[in-house]
C-alpha cells in the first residue's frame, strides 16, 4: 500500500512533468506562467514532504511565473524529473 506521501510526490511529479514539458514547447504562453503560479502557490509549504528533485522543480516554477526560467534550465530539470 502507498504512502499518502509517496501518492503526494507522484500527483506533484505528473504536474510539474507536465508543467515543464509545456513551458519548453512554449516558453512565451501566458497560460504556462499562470499554471506555474497554481502550482508554486499549492505546494509552496511541501517541501520536507518531497524529493530534492521535486522541490528543485517546484522551486524553480517559481522562476518559469517570473518569466525567468531558460529553456535550457528547464530541460535538465525535466529530465532530473523523469529520473526520479
Amino acid at each position: 500500500m502507498k504512502s499518502m506521501f509517496e501518492e503526494f510526490n507522484k500527483t506533484l511529479r505528473a504536474k510539474l512533468i507536465s508543467l515543464y514539458e509545456s513551458f519548453i514547447q512554449n516558453s512565451q504562453s501566458e497560460k504556462i506562467r499562470e499554471n506555474a503560479a497554481t502550482i508554486t502557490q499549492k505546494y509552496a509549504n511541501s517541501g520536507s514532504h518531497v524529493s530534492t528533485e521535486l522541490a528543485r522543480a517546484l522551486e524553480k516554477a517559481y522562476e518559469i511565473e517570473l518569466g525567468n526560467l531558460s529553456t535550457e534550465e528547464a530541460k535538465k530539470i525535466l529530465e532530473d524529473l523523469h529520473k526520479s
